[in-house]
């Protein structure tokens, strides 16, 4: 007798899963802001992060309060979702030394346990199917309002089986606001976050347009001479949202 179910799993070509890390960008928060185009961005001065091994997303919180009353569970309240994250790297760039609690002094010469700078980061991650492979989609994460922790680096002697020393940073976050926004016609009130995530197998051709658009604001752009070049830059996530729901 033939099924005639509606569900079916593991369909030739829906087997997905998601795996790796790159393309990692750090953008440090400007209060004045640059400005590229019209436009004031406060995340700004991105510079690619090389030598990324992990980036580990951990949100906590939104933990269940139960109320009691007429002899039952009368109510359940979740309390506010936090977002934190780890950054695990075979090596830091240049510019998130303040970021880390660290200030050049002179040429060469870094002063620890400064104030840390808040930062923007992002990076992306691969969706593959059982078909087409590992990279056949990407996941595009945007993080705002991130401070890191202090993080301990180990130095070990050189022996017979040599190993690049793992550094790694602990992460938290303050939401940023995002409010009320209209998609397709509606008002669509948001709360604040620090995280936005965009799944390019979720885009049709218009929103990978969009999507393009954005990526090039964050790598920014190179001019005929230094002093033309544009740096990137990263939106905030009311920005963000409104750039990928804009029609066309």
């Amino acid at each position: 007798m033939a099924d005639n179910f509606l569900i079916d799993w593991d369909k030739t070509g829906e087997r997905f899963y998601e795996n790796g890390v790159d393309h990692g960008i750090l953008f440090i928060y400007d209060p004045v802001g640059v400005k590229v185009g019209e436009k004031t961005y406060n995340y700004a001065h991105g510079v690619a992060w090389n030598g990324l091994t992990a980036v580990n997303h951990s949100p906590e919180g939104a933990d269940a309060n139960d109320t009691y009353a007429d002899n039952i569970k009368y109510i359940s309240l979740r309390a506010a979702e936090t977002f934190g994250y780890t950054i695990e790297a075979l090596y830091s760039p240049t510019e998130f030394d303040e970021c880390d609690g660290t200030i050049e002094a002179v040429p060469g010469v870094t002063v620890g346990q400064q104030n840390r700078k808040t930062f923007g980061f992002y990076h992306r991650s691969n969706v593959g199917t059982d078909t087409e492979g590992m990279e056949k989609y990407h996941k595009h994460h945007f993080i705002f309002g991130s401070t890191a922790a202090p993080s301990e680096h180990n130095y070990e002697t050189v022996n017979d089986s040599p190993e690049p020393a793992s550094l790694s940073w602990e992460v938290d976050t303050i939401p940023v606001n995002v409010g009320t926004l209209t998609i397709g016609g509606k008002q669509v009130e948001f709360k604040p976050t620090a995280k936005v995530t965009i799944d390019e197998s979720r885009l049709d051709a218009s929103g990978m347009t969009k999507l393009n658009a954005l990526l090039a604001l964050l790598r920014g752009t190179k001019g005929e001479t230094s002093d033309a070049d544009v740096q990137g830059v990263m939106p905030l996530p009311a920005d963000i949202i409104s750039m990928m729901a804009a029609e066309g």
